[in-house]
């Protein structure tokens, strides 16, 4: 018998992989690159929502100081029952265009000019205006406008925001909305100290709405008004308007009671 003849068995399996188990490799590896990306993308969405919302606070939060030290150093001065309001220079107006129940143009005098340090007195007093613009895609762009000293009386209407003296304060603004806070505790949507009624007064408070503009502008109207205060800031005026006959009168006094001790 030969004994280099092979006995008869099953055929020895080859080398490698099949073609069943490098496809399934593939998959599972196809599935853990897909998690990973995805979850990168999610990641990096995620980070960068956080920017963005975290930029437009920044400026919205920017915007609301601007206006608030303006504001806060609102002054007037009260004026004689008999004298005419066209011609008294000093006034807090303010009046809605494109603002809903509120105002989104105001004008009025304050102490916020810093008077120069040279020899010579220079009034700490200055014009100030701010308007809100609708442009073509619908958003609004927020103008600041000033002048030093207060007018010689009181000019209606709001500066032209094409004025050399009028600059961009914010852009891309949703709405920009102002109220207005009376002595009986009620927001006004719009307020003018011309007005007999008025007495040339100053509101207990401004409250000042912001919101940044979407194309989807209904939605974030309504999350703005879900949100409440998120995009609102109050304003107290603590500077009550300024009487200075009865200062004058009041000191007049004083020195003739002096006077007479």
């Amino acid at each position: 018998m030969n004994s280099d003849r092979r006995r008869p068995g099953r055929r020895r399996r080859p080398a490698g992989f099949t073609l069943v188990e490098v496809m399934a490799a593939i998959f599972l590896t196809a599935m853990v690159i897909t998690f990973a990306v995805s979850f990168y993308i999610d990641l990096s969405n995620a980070s960068q929502r956080a920017l963005t919302r975290t930029r437009d606070s920044l400026k919205l939060v920017s915007v609301k100081d601007r206006i608030n030290r303006d504001i806060s150093t609102a002054v007037i001065v009260v004026r004689a029952e008999d004298e005419d309001p066209m011609s008294q220079p000093w006034f807090f107006v303010a009046e809605g265009y494109n603002a809903f129940d509120g105002s989104d143009m105001i004008k009025f005098n304050a102490r916020s000019n810093s008077p120069g340090d040279g020899p010579f007195h220079v009034s700490d007093l200055v014009q100030v205006s701010y308007q809100a613009a609708e442009e073509e895609d619908g958003s609004l762009t927020l103008y600041r406008w000033t002048a030093p000293g207060v007018p010689f009386g009181y000019e209606p209407g709001f500066p032209s925001i094409d004025d050399d003296r009028s600059h961009i304060v914010a852009e891309g603004l949703g709405s920009f909305a102002l109220r207005f806070l009376d002595d009986q505790g009620e927001w006004q949507p719009s307020w003018d100290s011309t007005l007999a009624e008025k007495g040339a007064e100053l509101p207990k408070a401004v409250e000042v709405q912001i919101t940044l503009w979407s194309e989807n502008q209904d939605a974030e109207w309504n999350d703005f008004q879900a949100e409440g205060e998120a995009y609102a800031k109050q304003i107290t005026l603590n500077q009550r308007p300024l009487d200075l006959a009865k200062m004058i009168a009041d000191r007049d006094a004083e020195a003739t009671e002096g006077e007479a001790a």
